[in-house]
């Protein structure tokens, strides 16, 4: 019984890794096909790396919600929102930067 849940398992990983990796590949084609292929390719890590971040807040949250920890929901969900903020505009980090540093008198 245990062989068969671990082949289960392992099949569900490899089709998951399968779907994910198409998925990647199917957004590559539109990156590399411009006309600054690093300054798209760029874009494109940023594009996927804040969907990703996102799926992860959507996993990370949900057994919060249904175990009922509100306060830890809302530290991560506070927290998850200044992550995707930072990754979908990377230029607000050094303004938040900047407001830190003129805060402490640099």
């Amino acid at each position: 019984m245990c062989k068969k849940v671990y082949v289960r398992n392992l099949f569900i990983t490899a089709c998951l890794m399968v779907l994910i990796i198409s998925l990647f590949m199917l957004n590559a084609d539109l990156a590399m096909a411009a006309a600054q292929p690093g300054q798209s390719f760029g874009t494109w890590i940023l594009d996927q790396a804040f969907w990703v971040a996102l799926a992860v807040v959507a996993v990370v949250a949900i057994p919060l919600i249904l175990k009922k920890s509100w306060v830890p929901l809302g530290i991560f969900l506070l927290v998850a929102a200044i992550v995707l903020v930072v990754i979908s505009n990377p230029s607000r980090l050094t303004g938040l930067g900047n407001i830190i540093w003129e805060a402490f008198g640099l």
